[in-house]
Parts: structure tokens; sequence; C-alpha cells
């Protein structure tokens, strides 16, 4: 597992729409990471519904706020030295 994230137990009631079983992760803010969680300045076009990433490692985790500290994660990409929307468009098409 990448430094910066562990597995949780998930609630005991799960959030609406959310498919029961999930594995859920929690994602520690630590000095790797503080600077790394960001609004998106615009809207992907291949995932129009991200509104956050954060940066873990090579990785990028996408995604969005269902409510209060609850988020969805809609994406986890390898960006490497790509633009953001460039690894998206790339971890689509494999």
């Amino acid at each position: 597992m990448v430094e910066g994230a562990r597995r949780i137990a998930p609630t005991a009631q799960p959030a609406r729409g959310v498919v029961e079983n999930a594995p859920v992760y929690e994602i520690r803010r630590s000095k790797e990471a503080e600077a790394d969680f960001k609004a998106l300045r615009e809207p992907l076009d291949d995932l129009r519904q991200a509104e956050w990433n954060v940066r873990v490692g090579d990785y990028r985790v996408l995604y969005c706020v269902v409510e209060g500290p609850t988020v969805q994660v809609l994406r986890v990409i390898l960006k490497g030295t790509s633009t953001l929307e460039d690894a998206l468009a790339r971890s689509i098409k494999s």
C-alpha cells in the first residue's frame, strides 16, 4: 500500500448509493501529501464529476466530496510526467 493511505473498516450505515462490502480507505494528511490536496481548477473532460485530487507518490486520486468529510473516489491514475488530462485519458483507454 502507498504511504499516506491505509485501509479502514466500512461504517455500519453505508452512505446512500454506496456498494456494500466495498473496501474503504482513509488518506491521511502527511508532510508528503499536505500540500497536495488540490481543488481542480476546471472540470476534467473525461471525468466531469471530479472536484479534487491528491498526490500519493506517482498516483493521483480523483474524488468528489459527498457529504462532510465523506468523499467518493472516482479514479486512481498513474500520472507520471503527463498532464492530469493526458494521464486520465490514458487510464480510460487501458
